[in-house]
């Protein structure tokens, strides 16, 4: 069987006799099969990528609900959230007195802003929503 050469001789003037003609379309023929027979072992791979892409997924949802189970978070008590939470929208309220007086310049509007702490908070679950929600001194203070 003649061997394939390189591309280089594509651009002499080289032409194969009839007897090579023959043995080189046999070996594309076997060629094209091999390509075939990789394309589907190709496909097959992909296929089971991404069957393993999905399994992945879900056991790491799995995980991180899991995790979010045992974090010390869901085990404080409900007081000191609330101290928490309160804690953190009043020192912004203070801050923000002064930037409104002039006394002390802070950033008064975007994630800073007392409003979005509290939206914040009540977005991270539904215990937070709740014990924020029961928690009158969060909303004692509005910033208009």
């Amino acid at each position: 069987m003649v061997q394939f050469p390189s591309t280089h001789i594509l651009t002499t003037g080289f032409a194969p006799c009839p007897r090579e003609a023959v043995s080189i379309r046999e070996r594309v023929d076997e060629e094209k099969k091999q390509l075939k027979w990789i394309d589907k072992a190709i496909d097959t791979l992909e296929i089971v990528l991404r069957r393993l892409r999905t399994q992945r997924e879900v056991t790491k949802t799995s995980c991180e609900i899991a995790e979010e189970l045992v974090s010390p978070m869901r085990r404080l008590p409900v007081e000191l959230m609330q101290n928490i939470f309160i804690h953190a929208v009043s020192v912004l309220d203070i801050s923000m007195r002064g930037a409104l007086t002039g006394h002390v310049r802070k950033r008064v509007q975007g994630e800073s802003h007392p409003h979005c702490i509290r939206g914040n908070i009540v977005t991270v679950s539904r215990r937070w929503r709740d014990i924020a929600y029961h928690t009158a001194e969060l909303w004692a203070t509005i910033a208009i």
